[in-house]
């Protein structure tokens, strides 16, 4: 009985991942639209790409670079120096006086007030110094390509959207690393969140948001509040998604691979100091939950062992080709490398003991991100 309810799910699984390996929105097609819709040359909506940054100068630079080179004409890059030790604020001070107005720093002295994460208060301050019809949030750790502005700008009036957010490819660290990534912001959504259908159905239920590039028109950001309405959340893109259709205003996703790349851990520690910090919370903070999801992720990594136990051939194979079926869309979807994929179980059990542990610290109240206490609400 067990093995047929897991054949069954998976079987679910498959028909979701498949579904959105086909016919997920791609950003990639924005520019097709884009020419078809608007005047490169006149009237294009004027952008600024908020960029927030702690203690990233290993890596801002990169990110700068990638976005200063965009092709599109009309946007401005705002990076917000939120009290860096590292010198991530004179670093983007120096690339300033090389390509000038065109880049802004803006220095945060002060730490965030109680009851707000340094990325919420950061993005709302930097809100105040835009200039842009549309707002872009980009993470210091994305790297994006020469035509993302674009297609990003393309894809909203495409769709006629409030907002964007994209599911770019994972990249940085080992291999079992990035299984754990993938697994955690890429996999998830893939295998149980229809993402054809979210800007085409109204359910509040039915979103998802990633920091890591989210687009917005100026209107929707302020019709929702912007990140004051989130201040305390320890998972603010994934409830500004949920606001976005709230609002009654039609939120996008789209996948972005091939054009945006993320390198968001280097190391077992700190991605697991990194999810340990939200991972919880992306599961709702419910204790219920958790002990509904893992045994049921448990039984499905465990099936293929219980049928070669019961030596069922037919059953092994389906198996076999259920979870080929599930790596093969993770791969078309999100580029994800062989090795990588290979590494998906361990993966899936490594987020599982992270999962834990963000229950633990999160119910504890002692969860803590670059040098600062975060408050669980």
């Amino acid at each position: 009985m067990l093995i047929w309810f897991s054949i069954g799910l998976l079987a679910l699984f498959c028909f979701i991942a498949l579904f959105n390996a086909l016919a997920a929105p791609r950003l990639a097609r924005g520019s097709v639209w884009f020419d078809a819709n608007v005047d490169v040359s006149s009237g294009s909506p004027f952008v600024s790409v908020i960029v927030p940054a702690r203690n990233e100068a290993h890596q801002i630079e990169s990110c700068l670079i990638a976005l200063l080179a965009n092709e599109y004409k009309s946007f401005e890059v705002i990076v917000g120096d939120d009290q860096s030790t590292d010198g991530t604020g004179d670093l983007v001070q120096s690339m300033q006086a090389q390509v000038g107005d065109r880049l802004k720093l803006i220095r945060l002295t002060t730490p965030p007030a109680p009851g707000w994460t340094g990325k919420a208060r950061t993005c709302q301050e930097l809100v105040k110094y835009a200039r842009g019809e549309m707002l872009v949030f980009c993470d210091a750790d994305v790297v994006v390509g020469p035509q993302v502005v674009k297609n990003t700008v393309g894809s909203l009036l495409a769709y006629q959207a409030g907002a964007l957010t994209v599911l770019p490819r994972q990249l940085g660290g080992s291999p079992v690393v990035q299984a754990l990534v993938a697994v955690v912001t890429q996999f998830l959504i893939l295998i149980s969140l229809p993402l054809w259908l979210v800007p085409r159905l109204r359910s509040p239920g039915l979103a998802t948001g990633n920091g890591q590039w989210f687009a917005w028109q100026r209107a929707t950001y302020d019709l929702v509040g912007g990140h004051a309405a989130v201040r305390a959340s320890l998972i603010e893109d994934v409830e500004l998604g949920r606001l976005v259709k709230k609002v009654g205003h039609r939120l996008l996703p789209a996948c972005a691979a091939g054009e945006i790349c993320v390198q968001m851990y280097q190391s077992w520690a700190e991605a697991r100091q990194g999810f340990r910090k939200n991972l919880f919370a992306l599961f709702g903070g419910s204790q219920l939950a958790l002990l509904i999801v893992m045994p049921l992720i448990l039984l499905l990594l465990f099936t293929p062992v219980l049928a070669v136990i019961y030596n069922d051939l037919a059953t092994i194979l389906g198996i076999l080709l259920l979870n080929t079926t599930l790596l093969c869309s993770q791969r078309l979807t999100f580029k994800t490398p062989w090795p990588v994929l290979a590494l998906f179980p361990f993966g899936i059990l490594l987020a599982l003991s992270v999962l834990c542990e963000s229950a633990f610290y999160t119910r504890k109240g002692d969860l803590a991100w670059k040098g600062r206490s975060l408050e669980v609400s």
